[in-house]
């Protein structure tokens, strides 16, 4: 238990929080050590990560096939057989002595993957051999290929041991916005720049539930929602700010939609709804 706990802490050190509503206290690894069997497991066990994709995957596939496998006819015989009514048992405190009949369950080696590959990802293998230097291009093979992971990379561009299906955002340095550079990512844009470079108007009626304690709340859809184009095509020089004129310039190169929008825009088409 003591090499999974390390494990977890050295996977929950690479996890990216940026805009996370978790707060800086709850993202601080807590160094304790679960007393009830189950809950160990639930901790440590339960969930992998994809070091292809960074998803956090349920970890059950040794739990079904191995321990607690479905109950069918088979030529090797079932020690748990005898047990089925009584098991899984109550969660067990872990003290000298007190162990129940699936307590042994949730130490098992195989119920704890730290690392493990998903399903929902191509490996990096794969990625090279469908051609590309950015593991992205390159004809699909699979229906999964054609969805996109979002992840958030380091300074210094894409890892090459990323998954093709991972996508990110690039970078603001040297008044330009690139997959190579250290500076702030586009994700950092202000609410103004956002909005500024924004083709797609959307509007949604919610209205503010709040449930249990008074900051738990949530935002409930009471109508149709209405998206349209903007009336006025977005002009390089009329953005508040260069990081937001360099924004416009990668998303005119990159973004074949924006730059049709904005030709379209231009020309007086689509209508804006009134």
């Amino acid at each position: 238990m003591a090499w999974v706990m390390l494990c977890y802490m050295a996977v929950a050190s690479e996890t990216c929080w940026k805009r996370s509503l978790v707060t800086p206290v709850q993202q601080v690894w807590p160094d304790t050590y679960p007393t009830v069997d189950i809950d160990c497991w639930v901790k440590f066990g339960s969930w992998s990560v994809c070091m292809a994709c960074g998803s956090h995957h349920f970890n059950d596939k040794y739990f079904r096939q191995a321990v607690y496998p479905s109950q069918q006819t088979s030529a090797s015989p079932d020690l748990h057989a005898a047990f089925y009514r009584r098991i899984p048992t109550e969660p067990l405190e872990h003290s000298e002595g007190s162990v129940g009949i699936s307590s042994r369950w949730w130490y098992l080696p195989g119920m704890y993957k730290p690392v493990a590959p998903c399903t929902r990802c191509t490996p990096p293998c794969g990625a090279a051999a469908g051609g590309g230097d950015d593991g992205v291009s390159g004809p699909a093979t699979s229906t999964r290929q054609l969805y996109r992971v979002p992840r958030i990379a380091a300074a210094g561009g894409r890892p090459a041991t990323w998954a093709r299906e991972v996508v990110t955002w690039p970078r603001y340095h040297d008044g330009e916005f690139d997959f190579e550079g250290a500076g702030d990512c586009m994700l950092d844009l202000t609410e103004a720049e956002s909005r500024a470079l924004s083709i797609i108007q959307l509007r949604t009626a919610v209205e503010k539930e709040t449930f249990g304690a008074s900051h738990h709340f949530n935002y409930k859809k009471v109508g149709i929602s209405r998206a349209w184009f903007r009336g006025d095509a977005v002009e390089e020089a009329a953005l508040p700010t260069p990081r937001a004129q360099a924004a416009y310039r990668f998303l005119m190169e990159h973004n074949k939609f924006y730059l049709f929008s904005g030709i379209c825009t231009k020309s007086g088409w689509p209508p804006v709804p009134r």
